[in-house]
C-alpha cells in the first residue's frame, strides 16, 4: 500500500504545503504514529474557506497520490490540527526524521 502525508499552513495568506510518499514499511510506521493522534483530529477541507484549518493530511486514495491531494474526496483524506503535526513530530521514529525536520521548522515557531 501506498500513502501520502501533506503538511500545510497559510503563508501571509498565499499558503504553503510539503508532502511526503510512503510505502512498506514507512507506510506502516506513519499510520501507526497516526493512530495516536485521535485528539488532534480535524474536518479535511472541503471549500477555499476551510482549507488551512488542517495543518495535516492523509491519504491512500490511488488518484491523490497521482494528482495531489486536491484530487481526492474529502471522505479520502485524514486531517489533524497544527497541535496533532507538533504532536506526530514527538513520536515519529529517526528513519522519518525527514518529516519530523519539516514539522518542526514550520510549526513550532507559530
Amino acid at each position: 500500500m501506498q500513502s501520502m502525508l501533506e503538511i500545510r499552513s497559510p503563508s501571509n495568506g498565499t499558503g504553503w504545503a510539503d508532502h511526503w510518499t510512503f510505502s512498506g514499511a514507512d507506510d506502516r510506521l506513519l499510520r501507526a504514529c497516526l493512530e495516536e493522534l485521535a485528539e488532534y483530529v480535524t474536518e479535511p477541507p472541503v471549500t477555499k474557506a476551510d482549507r488551512w484549518r488542517a495543518a495535516m493530511l492523509f491519504t491512500d486514495d490511488e488518484n491523490a497520490l497521482r494528482l495531489g491531494l486536491g484530487a481526492a474526496p474529502s471522505s479520502d483524506i485524514r486531517a489533524w490540527t497544527s497541535d496533532g503535526a507538533l504532536q506526530l513530530a514527538e513520536i515519529l521514529p529517526e528513519r522519518l526524521s525527514s518529516v519530523r525536520d519539516a514539522i518542526i521548522q514550520r510549526f513550532a515557531q507559530t
